[in-house]
């Protein structure tokens, strides 16, 4: 295809309709509670898929989250992304990493975390979706309260129209205990309950959402066992350095080209797969 043989070319999905932060804050487009709605059961599904193989992403977040031309949302970016299912990894004291106004407390505080701290990140998500607002600017957590996420603030900046249950949801996803929160899972039908009742816009008109797979498991093995060969080698890396120290986020791990070319493409049918839960829009004009 290409006569240059010294570089190497990726061929990457075109998303036109960029990030959900990019919507949200785009005041003159009208979002309905169904389009909102179905942005969180598809980050839900995609993150239940990922912690079903023991992935925890570790940066969840709506910038993070690229929506297609049909509006179908997809989440992207597993650079911090690890695997949880050793050992040696469960019981290692993992690395502060993420973005701030979307890490949970346990987090910012230094202790150790797990598969909680994605809900707390798609918590945020959910007030993101709510609000339109910019957490930076309208919700500031501090370590006097540590790192709480202020409850009420958002209660009061809830549009009057949101479901309220949809609130609710969100609240339980930003609990200070990483217990408390609700599994992707549990998210999932609550969230999936949510859309079904809501009226169906004129957008959304030629859509039906599928229901959620019962055994996520069910799909392409390839990504996790790709990002656990990507963490086997962290862990190599990491093993040089000073006991208790994993790789911080701007140190990239380099793949080879035999290994670049197989992550591609099980990356590409690992969207293609969670994209098969919604019907195709027409396309925009």
């Amino acid at each position: 295809m290409f006569e240059d043989t010294d570089h190497v070319y990726l061929v990457m999905e075109y998303i036109p309709r960029g990030t959900v932060r990019s919507l949200l804050k785009d005041k003159s487009q009208e979002i309905s509670w169904k389009l909102r709605s179905r942005i969180a059961v598809e980050c839900a599904k995609a993150c239940a898929y990922l912690h079903s193989k023991n992935v925890i992403h570790r940066d969840l977040k709506s910038k993070n989250l690229l929506l297609d031309r049909n509006l179908q949302t997809k989440v992207c970016d597993f650079g911090l992304a690890r695997v949880m299912d050793s050992v040696k990894v469960r019981d290692h004291m993992m690395t502060i990493v993420g973005t701030d106004e979307w890490m949970a407390p346990e987090v910012m505080l230094g202790m150790q975390y797990d598969f909680k701290a994605d809900v707390f990140s798609f918590g945020i998500v959910l007030v993101e979706i709510i609000t339109r607002a910019k957490i930076k600017d309208n919700f500031v957590r501090n370590v006097r309260d540590c790192f709480s996420f202020p409850v009420m603030q958002f209660r009061n900046m809830a549009p009057q129209d949101c479901p309220p249950a949809l609130i609710e949801l969100a609240i339980e996803c930003v609990a200070d205990e990483p217990k408390k929160r609700p599994s992707f899972l549990q998210l999932l039908e609550k969230l999936t309950n949510i859309y079904e009742v809501l009226p169906t816009d004129s957008l959304l008109q030629t859509m039906t959402l599928t229901p959620a797979p019962e055994d996520p498991t069910q799909l392409s093995e390839t990504v996790a066992d790709e990002l656990k060969e990507n963490n086997q080698r962290r862990s190599e890396i990491a093993a040089s350095k000073e006991e208790n120290s994993f790789l911080m986020s701007g140190e990239i791990l380099i793949y080879s080209l035999p290994k670049l070319l197989p992550l591609i493409y099980s990356l590409k049918e690992f969207q293609s797969r969670l994209s098969t839960s919604l019907h195709p829009l027409p396309p925009p004009p």
